[in-house]
């Protein structure tokens, strides 16, 4: 069989996961040092990653509208700077202001690099294996995650914290900007090609399909909003990964621990990345919808037990929520309400995450700040379970009731 460049393609998408692996998995590492050495709070830190979110939102449209009409290598190459220079500036930073400015850069880079153009450009090359061709990408935020925790702590401990951003900068500008310039191709149309596997039949999930479904038609309807509605709620859930170290040491075990449960969720949500992907392609939405869900609401009533063993399993479980959002999202959507406007509907669902990710996260840094460690703990890990249960309940409705409204075969 001919080699495809869909794969070429799949291996720089996998490169742009550096950042969500190694700068953005990895913020929990940063948070202790810097507070002490700046004298800032943890919900001060928060901030800025709330700042980031509403700048991302406010641009998530903005990235939707020029992919489609703009060369993909001037706006990757765009955000590629703007994530490098958003790590610059907070390694020279003496107060919270260079935070905030960071936020900002970091909030267009969240549009226009991390969130939104990757299912979109390996949607565009796959017309087969796509969900296995989005896990296997994603999956990449967890392995660099598990690359970046112990090397960038190494980092901190022998040369601080100011030299661990300026390294992730400086890695950053080298790997991604010659992957984004020269690598990437929005679309197989772009240099000639059709997409790998569209001269095979229409597969079972697409021949699902009763009839066309029109953007104007979806955004209208009360199951995709119930859609986006859920996965908010599971957003407001995986920043609890972040705080999954703490978390540890919270519950009275010692900082190697914390790393290890930290690590544990890197871990699986790698595994769970792949896992589903392969699954939806093999076995449909359903099947592979229920795994991932089932996988981060045992993986949350887990944390409750007090037990080391059971605790690690709990995070390498509860790694699952991040595959789900951002690896199992966009084929949920694709699957379910068709590739007409299927970039609009995923910058709506983009921005539900990243707002609710920033929300979290804020709210997060403040409880601990307001309740200390010991009473913020079981808070922590009840809410972590409730949301579990509800964002599952949410996902599981809207995708059955938009099914029986577009009348989509399972």
């Amino acid at each position: 069989m001919k080699f495809h460049r869909a794969w070429v393609i799949l291996f720089g998408c996998c490169l742009l996961q550096i950042p969500t692996g190694m700068y953005v998995n990895c913020r929990s590492i940063f948070l202790l040092p810097v507070s002490e050495a700046l004298c800032l709070s943890l919900g001060d830190l928060s901030t800025s990653q709330l700042i980031a979110g509403v700048v991302s939102i406010v641009s998530l449209p903005l990235a939707g509208y020029l992919f489609l009409r703009i060369d993909s290598r001037v706006l990757l190459g765009g955000a590629v700077i703007s994530q490098v220079l958003s790590v610059a500036i907070v390694s020279q930073a003496n107060s919270i202001f260079p935070f905030y400015i960071s936020g900002v850069l970091d909030g267009i880079t969240t549009s226009f690099l991390r969130v939104y153009p990757i299912p979109l450009i390996l949607g565009n090359w796959f017309s087969k294996k796509s969900g296995f061709a989005i896990g296997i990408s994603s999956a990449f935020s967890g392995i660099f995650g598990m690359i970046g925790n112990p090397l960038i702590n190494s980092i901190i401990l022998f040369h601080g914290w100011r030299a661990a951003y300026l390294f992730l900068s400086i890695m950053m500008l080298l790997i991604l900007l010659p992957v984004s310039v020269l690598l990437i191709r929005f679309h197989p149309g772009d240099v000639g090609l059709s997409p790998y596997g569209a001269d095979k039949a229409i597969s079972s999930h697409s021949a699902g399909i009763k009839k066309r479904r029109s953007m104007r038609v979806v955004v209208h309807m009360p199951p995709f909003w119930l859609l986006i509605l859920g996965v908010f709620v599971i957003s407001l859930l995986v920043s609890f990964s972040s705080y999954m170290s703490p978390i540890g040491v919270f519950a009275g075990y010692s900082a190697t621990i914390g790393a290890w449960m930290a690590s544990c969720c890197m871990a699986g949500n790698m595994f769970f990345k792949i896992l589903t992907g392969w699954l939806y392609d093999r076995f449909g939405l359903n099947r592979s919808m229920r795994i991932c869900l089932s996988a981060m609401l045992i993986g949350s009533g887990l944390l409750l037990v007090d037990s080391i063993t059971a605790r690690l399993i709990a995070s390498f479980l509860f790694g699952s929520s991040m595959s789900f959002n951002m690896a199992f999202v966009p084929i949920i959507i694709r699957d379910i309400f068709g590739n007409h406007g299927y970039s609009t509907l995923l910058s709506y669902s983009s921005m539900t995450t990243t707002m609710g990710n920033a929300l979290s996260n804020v709210l997060l840094g403040k409880l601990i700040d307001t309740l200390g460690q010991a009473a913020a703990f079981p808070v922590m890990l009840y809410s972590a379970l409730l949301l579990a249960f509800t964002g599952s309940c949410l996902v599981l409705i809207s995708t059955s009731l938009a099914r029986l409204r577009l009348n989509v075969i399972p």
